[in-house]
């Protein structure tokens, strides 16, 4: 679920809600937007069958490596260093996006009160630049599912292949 609350907080900063936060008992303090993308990964999550494959997993680990004969020092902690900024990076890219549609709202709201300075450019331009966030949001929000489908899928693959790579 990290991968789409980061994406949902890289949103919340360039869009302008980095300041509203949500307080949830199960999550702590989160964004508007982490906690949209958070709830939308846990979805299809369940949806694509991770939850049986993620008992899939469990029931595979204790097979290969009994709880008895666990070393934990035969474990090799650069994979899990390699996945968060996996983790990351894939966030990054899914907002990169969006963030390139706020740049450019941006660019025009500065060009708006460089040639008409007469305009209040936080009266005007903050309307302005919500109204692009929940425009662009919503005109997104298909595509973000889908590859973040194509993500989930993936990552259960590799997670069934990474158990079995245990030694025996």
């Amino acid at each position: 679920y990290i991968l789409f609350v980061t994406l949902g907080e890289l949103v919340n900063l360039h869009v302008g809600l980095a300041m509203a936060n949500l307080m949830l008992p199960g999550e702590g303090i989160i964004g508007v937007f982490g906690n949209l993308f958070r709830v939308m990964g846990g979805l299809l999550f369940f949806a694509l069958g991770g939850l049986e494959v993620s008992f899939y997993g469990l029931k595979l680990s204790f097979d290969t490596i009994p709880v008895t004969t666990f070393d934990p020092f035969t474990l090799n902690y650069q994979i899990f260093t390699l996945t968060l900024v996996k983790i990351f990076s894939i966030a990054l890219s899914m907002a990169l996006p969006i963030i390139a549609v706020y740049l450019l709202v941006n660019l025009i709201l500065a060009l708006t009160n460089r040639l008409v300075p007469n305009v209040n450019i936080f009266f005007a331009g903050y309307p302005v630049y919500m109204m692009a966030n929940f425009v662009v949001t919503t005109m997104l929000a298909s595509g973000l599912g889908w590859l973040s489908a194509r993500i989930i899928e993936k990552y259960l693959t590799t997670f069934v292949d990474f158990v079995r790579s245990f030694p025996h």
